[in-house]
């Protein structure tokens, strides 16, 4: 609150009661929550980009407050939230496919845009369910798209379709998740994830962080060092993709011979990075480049691994071992 100088006798021990006040029911409902043993919610949303990060963030405080798991498996559920939102989103109601993205990344994303303001994609809806106890968490997601076969997604895993964008996200909602399983029709999502066991509460963080500064980059010599200045997830892909671009067009003007990615301040992030470092590669291959991660989290380190890219990125603890890699 505040308090003029003139008006501090006569107002400020209201205004400091009040406060304690605040704080005190803060911590009431901190304490209550915790002692939540169950809790359901059904959302509908248009497709609205903003409302996706706002939603993931809101359930992840609900597996916080009541006490699922740690903090690695909200960061799981969020980055499968996210996945599948998204999916519902680009792919479901807008219709958009992942071919044209392999492609043309920016008339992938111009495609999406034209479509949410049009006819029928932008009358389409997402539909979330979520049921959320100690035990277990349960989330449905259901889009008014026409529905896709999803054994016609070519296995990311596969060597042969490492250097393509899609199917990715579903490999992680898959790997992060217990139980998955889709509608007859391909338009819907159910995703379980099961209580690993007691654990300690969990803190809560903000996932809407678009309007942060998403990297820095800095040139040490013929090496490029890009920092990430916060987790990415999906819901930036577009703004991630366009940036990481410039870092592309520094490859190709040339001077440039490796690139080290500092994930020093992410804890985790999704297929969206995994797209743009993807990109950075292939770039550097052709001049016989190296890519070369560090200070990777560990739910970081199993998004990579997951999709194989252990296989063929340098991975390391600290950037002086990163810096020596990419110049070795």
């Amino acid at each position: 609150s505040y308090v003029p100088k003139r008006r501090l006798a006569s107002d400020l021990a209201d205004v400091v009661a009040r406060v304690l006040d605040a704080a005190g029911e803060d911590r009431s409902i901190s304490r209550l929550m915790h002692r939540l043993v169950r809790t359901e919610a059904s959302f509908v949303i248009e497709n609205d980009l903003e409302l996706i990060p706002s939603l993931v963030s809101h359930l992840q405080q609900a597996v916080a407050g009541i006490r699922f798991g740690d903090e690695t498996d909200r960061l799981r559920i969020g980055v499968a939230l996210e996945e599948a939102l998204l999916n519902a989103y680009y792919h479901g109601n807008l219709e958009v496919s992942s071919a044209l993205r392999e492609q043309d990344h920016a008339a992938y994303y111009d495609l999406a845009k034209e479509r949410a303001g049009a006819n029928p994609w932008g009358r389409r809806r997402i539909y979330v369910d979520a049921r959320i106890s100690p035990d277990e968490c349960g989330y449905t997601v259901r889009d008014d798209g026409p529905g896709f076969d999803p054994a016609s997604l070519p296995d990311p895993t596969d060597p042969a379709n490492i250097e393509r964008p899609c199917g990715r996200g579903l490999l992680l909602i898959r790997t992060f998740m217990d139980e998955v399983a889709f509608n007859g029709k391909g338009n819907q999502i159910t995703m379980i994830k099961r209580s690993p066991g007691p654990s300690a509460a969990l803190s809560s963080r903000d996932a809407a962080m678009t309007a942060q500064k998403l990297f820095t980059v800095e040139r040490d010599g013929a090496v490029l060092v890009v920092v990430p200045q916060h987790s990415l997830g999906s819901f930036v892909e577009a703004e991630l993709l366009d940036h990481m671009g410039q870092v592309v067009d520094q490859i190709e003007r040339g001077g440039i011979h490796a690139v080290v990615v500092d994930f020093q301040h992410a804890d985790y992030f999704g297929s969206s990075m995994l797209e743009a470092l993807r990109q950075i590669w292939n770039q550097l291959r052709r001049i016989d480049g190296r890519l070369v991660l560090c200070r990777v989290s560990e739910v970081g380190r199993e998004i990579i691994g997951i999709s194989h890219f252990d296989t063929v990125w340098t991975i390391c603890d600290t950037r002086e071992e990163a810096l020596a890699a990419a110049r070795a």
